[in-house]
Order: structure tokens, then C-alpha cells, then sequence
């Protein structure tokens, strides 16, 4: 506050004000200011106290003022500047709001809040690579100020670099360890990760607390969805709605938890609150307009589609939106338009996240190398030889999640989903390919043991089987025979053509980074098919192979034939898996729910300019 001009009142007099503005004592601070008559418009201090005032009492318009008759006595008055600034960013006025924090840091470099607040209007304008930058510069001038990383932590979660934010808000914790709003950031920041076990330890201790917010409860309600609690989610869900029912994040829950349960009730109104809330809602869109019989003449789908076209979307919103529209012209038998919004879903997730193959690749080939009859020879018998897990995999929409529900429909049999608990057990006991040799019977028996337990303790049942269905799992079937040698392996097939696409047209949230471009997934569909055909021949008789096509054809025989590889006595329920109740958290969670049906084979052949590329480049 240099370079005064006119009138100031004394530093008593200010520190007098100032400290009635702090204990919002307003109508006295506002008597002492309207004390000195005229001579307040001769003072930048007094003007600026009244901006303050103006501002609480939800005048903005006498706030500006007050604030730009301070600025013409002392241009270098940068709280005045700063204030002016956030005024217009709650009016969300973007162009003056950065004028005026622009010259904050223009009167002091140095002026943390005015980067950090810069930061906001570019954010809020999704302009993120130069809001990252002036969160970055905001510490650079105050290390210890935690806005700046909770901001940057709230940044990395809209651009999909969770890891990154995980690392923003523990540093703000650091700072600030007792800051609810940033522990509960950090664990969604978690539940993004997959880490649901860390964002539930965090979560219930603050509930323990007694403390409680909708946000709160809605990622408890998304960390038991990751943990496949469907209940809890729902609860959790229910809970956080009923502190803020316009809590989007928990409508979502609650949907996606009703549709892993079959539950269809309500589901439409949900997915309508949250477009009416947020039209820019890409995920709830695409969800509606898979699931639900969502017209192109509807007012939401009109919306969506003016919406995408302006380009007033973004991101993975953007992406979302083309492939609900995909969606509805599909059904709605519109193939040329349904294609195009495909393309374009596909393109432009491309671009957000590129996919460098020769990581996927060269997985393909150590498997390929690494296994031999002769290892196996070598090696001899070993492993746990208990013939509970039954391993479901395959390629991705190649009827995995059909056979899961099949075989779960059985009285001796429990399904657990997609859990990579096989994962897990490899990178616990560092597995690794070149060493293979080295691997003790004991070894193989504990490691095969481990996994058992693991999966034991997620079912919580005493079936005699437990079924494993991960489709990549495709990739360890070498590992799995060594440690479990008498595992049983489905290996679910579908014409590839009709694979392939289906693959395209779903918009996988996580995994299958391939799935995004045609080229990329015919390369991984024939790399896929030539390691099975590699594991057919150094562990004959392992494998099942199971047509989706022969069950549409012949359900019944394919069903007998399926369970007697099992080694299981058919049951009745078997065929009539529709009426299993279980929860679904895959994409494929609504099919299963009917009779078998023929409507999805052959589909490849409404969209010609895919069929043409897929003879070009499907090995079959």
C-alpha cells in the first residue's frame, strides 16, 4: 500500500476497523467508516473497508465501486486488486476476475493468493496445463499453503492423473493433517486409483469422528462399490442423498449399485435428476442410453446431441456423449450416424489417453517364450492340487460374464467377479518370468495356497468351486497350471469379428487401453489367439473352449457339456441363469439378466466400413 494520495485514517483507527470487520461486528465497522463523512472518498483504505462491507451485505455492485475508487487513489493497493478480482470470479466474470489478479502479481510477483486464484479462473475455464502451472507458482512463493495442493489434487482428478492427486493432498496433509475436506478429497482421489481398502480405512475413521457430509458419503458409497458390498454402497448412497439429495456423484452410486443388483426401479428418474442437474453428465448419459430405451426425439438426447456438436463438452464427457448417441442410433437402426458417433468417441479417448502397444506386445511374447513343454517336464508336479478355482477367461465381450453367471447359478459353485486376485499374487511373490526354473514344489504349492485363501476370504462361502473371471487372465494360464495344476480353464470364444466390435463399441472405464482403436484391438484379438493356441499345445486338455454361438444355438447341450468338464452333476438352474439374483459389475450385468438371445451375433455386419477393415486385418 505505497504511493498514497489524500486522506488516511491514523493505524489505530484501521486496526479499530479492521478488527470489527474480523469479528463481523458490520453495522459498527460500517458507522465508523460513515464517521468521517466526505473524506471517505479521499481514502483508499476507508473505500476498501466499504467494499468489504458492500460485499457481505451482497451488494457487489457499491462493492465494485468502492474497491475501483480505491485503485484510482493507490493503483498498487493489492488486496483491493485481489478482492476485485474474486468478486468477479463469483460472478463468474472470468475476464476481469483475471485482469484483476493478473495485476496482483504484477504490483508482487510474489503474491501467493493472486497465482492460486488465477489458478481458479483457469480452472473453472478447463484451461488445466496453465492452471496446474499458477497452482505451481502459488507455491512456489508460500511452500506451506495447502489450498494451492488440495487444488492441484482436485486438477489431477478432472485430467485422470489420480496418482498425481493422491500425491497433491497427502502434501496438504501435511500441512493441514486434520483437514476433513482434503481427507475425504484423498480418498476419492484413491477410489480413482482402485485402491478401495486405503480410501475405506480413511473414510471410517472420519465417520468415527461423528463427522458427516453428503460428499462422505457418497465415496463410501463408490469404495464398497469397488469392493463389491453392493449393499453398503446403497446404503452409504441413500445416507449422502439424504443430506444433499442434488448430490450428483451419489446418484451415480446409487444407480450403478441398482443395476449390479438387477434392480431397474428408479433407475431412469436417477439417471434424469442428474442430466437435468448436469447436461454435461457424459457417464450418466451413456448409462441411459445403453440401458434404458432412450429415443433420439427425446428433449435429453436432443440436448446431448446439441451439446456435443456445439463442442461445449469436454474431456471424457465428451467421449461418454458420443457413445450414448452411439447407443440410441443403434437401436434406433440409424448404422451410418451410430458409426460415426463411435468413430468419433473412439478417437477423441485416443487422443486424451494415446496407447503405445509395444508394452501389451511384448507381454504376448515373454509369455509366449518364457513356456514350453519342456519347463513344465522339467519342473515336474507341484503346485495346490485342490480343484476349487475355475478359471473364466478370454477375450473381453466374448461371453465370460455368461459363463460366470451359468456356472454361478450351480448350488456348488460361487462366482467373484472380475477381482485380480491372480494379479495381486504374482506381484506378491514378484513371479517372474526368467526365474520360472527356479520354482520349488514348496513354492508352488504356497503361492497356489495364497491364492486359494484370497479367494476364500472375498466369496465368505464353502462352495466346493469358485469361479475366476478375469478375461486377461488368458495371459497366466501358464502360471496358474504351475501353481494350481488342477484348475479347470474356460476359455470363452466368440465369432471375432463380432468380438472385435463389440469390444469398440463399449466404453471400458478401465483396462483393455487397446479397446480405443480398430487397428490396436484386431493386433490384440490376434495376438490373443495365437497364445491360446500356444497354451493349447504345451498343456493339452487344460483348456475348455466355449462358443458364445453354440450356446445361442444350443443352450442346453452346451450347458451339459460345459458342466460335465466341470465336473459337476447339471442342475436346472444352470439353464435358467437369468433368474440368478447375484450382483453384476460388468458392462455385461443387463444381458445376463434375459433367456439367451440372438440379436447380438452377426451384428458386425450392419456397419460395413468396420467389416472391410476387419477382413484386412482379423486373422482367422
Amino acid at each position: 500500500m505505497e504511493d498514497k494520495i489524500g486522506f488516511e485514517p491514523d493505524s489505530n483507527q484501521q486496526k479499530k476497523i479492521t478488527n470489527l470487520l474480523e469479528n463481523n461486528n458490520i453495522n459498527e465497522a460500517k458507522k465508523d467508516i460513515d464517521s468521517y463523512g466526505d473524506l471517505i472518498n479521499e481514502s483508499s483504505i476507508l473505500l476498501y473497508f466499504s467494499g468489504i462491507i458492500s460485499f457481505r451485505n451482497n451488494d457487489y455492485k457499491n462493492s465494485i465501486n468502492s474497491y475501483l475508487q480505491a485503485l484510482k487513489i493507490n493503483p498498487n493497493f493489492i488486496e483491493v486488486a485481489n478482492n476485485l478480482g474474486l468478486i468477479y470470479l463469483f460472478k463468474k466474470e472470468y475476464d476481469l476476475a483475471k485482469k484483476y489478479f493478473l495485476k496482483t502479481i504484477e504490483i508482487n510477483e510474489f503474491f501467493f493468493h493472486g497465482h492460486y486464484n488465477l489458478g481458479i479462473v483457469n480452472f473453472d475455464n478447463k484451461n488445466y496445463s496453465e492452471a496446474e502451472k499458477n497452482f505451481q507458482n502459488s507455491l512456489k512463493c508460500k511452500k506451506d499453503f495447502y489450498l494451492a495442493y488440495n487444488a492441484l489434487g482436485s486438477l489431477y482428478i478432472k485430467i485422470n492423473k489420480p496418482n498425481l492427486a493422491i500425491k497433491a493432498y497427502k502434501s496438504a496433509l501435511e500441512i493441514n493433517p486434520d483437514s476433513q475436506e482434503t481427507l475425504i478429497n484423498l480418498s476419492a482421489a484413491l477410489i480413482e486409483s482402485n485402491l478401495y481398502e486405503d480410501s475405506l480405512n480413511i473414510l471410517e475413521k472420519i465417520v468415527s469422528k461423528n463427522n458427516s457430509s453428503a460428499k462422505l458419503y457418497s465415496n463410501l458409497s463408490a469404495a464398497y462399490y469397488g469392493l463389491h458390498r453392493i449393499e453398503d454402497s446403497i446404503i452409504n448412497a441413500e445416507k449422502s442423498l439424504s443430506i444433499d439429495p442434488n448430490n450428483i456423484s451419489a446418484l451415480r452410486n446409487l444407480a450403478t449399485s441398482k443395476e449390479a443388483k438387477g434392480d431397474k426401479q428408479n433407475i431412469e428418474e436417477i439417471y434424469q435428476k442428474i442430466l437435468n442437474l448436469d447436461i454435461s453428465n457424459g457417464a450418466t448419459f451413456k448409462e441411459y442410453a445403453k440401458n434404458m430405451p432412450l429415443k433420439a426425439s427425446s428433449k435429453i438426447t436432443k440436448k446431448i446431441e446439441k451439446n456435443f456438436n456445439d463442442k461445449t463438452s469436454f474431456g471424457k464427457n465428451r467421449v461418454n456423449q458420443a457413445f450414448g448417441l452411439f447407443h440410441i442410433y443403434d437401436r434406433e437402426k440409424e448404422y451410418e450416424k451410430a458409426y460415426n458417433y463411435l468413430l468419433e468417441g473412439n478417437q477423441l479417448y485416443s487422443e486424451l489417453f494415446p496407447y503405445n502397444p509395444s508394452k501389451d506386445l511384448e507381454t504376448f511374447k515373454i509369455a509366449k517364450k518364457s513356456f514350453s513343454k519342456e519347463l513344465f517336464i522339467s519342473l515336474g508336479n507341484g503346485g495346490d492340487t485342490t480343484e476349487a478355482p475355475i478359471f473364466v477367461l478370454g477375450m473381453p465381450r466374448s461371453g465370460s460374464t455368461l459363463i460366470e453367471q451359468i456356472l454361478d447359478s450351480h448350488s456348488k459353485v460361487f462366482g467373484v467377479g472380475e477381482r485380480p486376485i491372480l494379479n495381486h499374487i504374482i506381484s506378491k511373490y514378484n513371479i517372474r518370468y526368467s526365474e520360472l526354473f527356479k520354482l520349488s514344489n514348496e513354492e508352488r504349492e504356497r503361492i497356489g495356497n495364497d491364492y486359494i485363501k484370497s479367494m476364500r476370504s472375498l466369496s465368505g462361502s464353502n462352495e466346493p468351486h469358485i469361479v475366476d473371471k478375469v478375461p486377461q487372465n488368458f495371459l497366466f494360464i501358464g502360471i496358474i497350471k504351475l501353481i494350481l495344476p488342477k484348475a479347470i480353464i474356460i476359455n470363452t470364444l466368440r465369432d471375432p469379428f463380432d468380438n472385435c466390435f463389440s469390444i469398440f463399441s463399449q466404453f471400458f472405464t478401465e483396462g483393455q487401453a487397446y479397446s480405443f482403436d480398430l487397428i490396436n484391438i484386431f493386433n490384440y484379438y490376434n495376438q490373443y489367439k495365437m497364445l491360446l493356441d500356444h497354451w493349447r499345445n504345451i498343456l493339452p486338455d487344460f483348456i475348455y473352449d466355449i462358443h458364445y454361438e453354440d450356446i445361442i444355438a444350443n443352450g442346453d447341450n452346451e450347458i451339459k457339456n460345459l458342466l460335465e468338464f466341470c465336473k459337476l452333476k447339471y442342475e436346472s438352474n444352470c439353464r435358467n441363469f437369468y433368474e440368478n439374483k447375484r450382483n453384476i459389475l460388468t458392462p455385461s450385468s443387463s444381458q445376463v439378466r434375459k433367456e439367451l438371445y440372438s440379436s447380438s451375433i452377426r451384428k458386425y455386419t450392419k456397419y460395413p466400413k468396420y467389416e472391410v477393415l476387419a477382413l484386412k486385418h482379423i486373422g482367422i
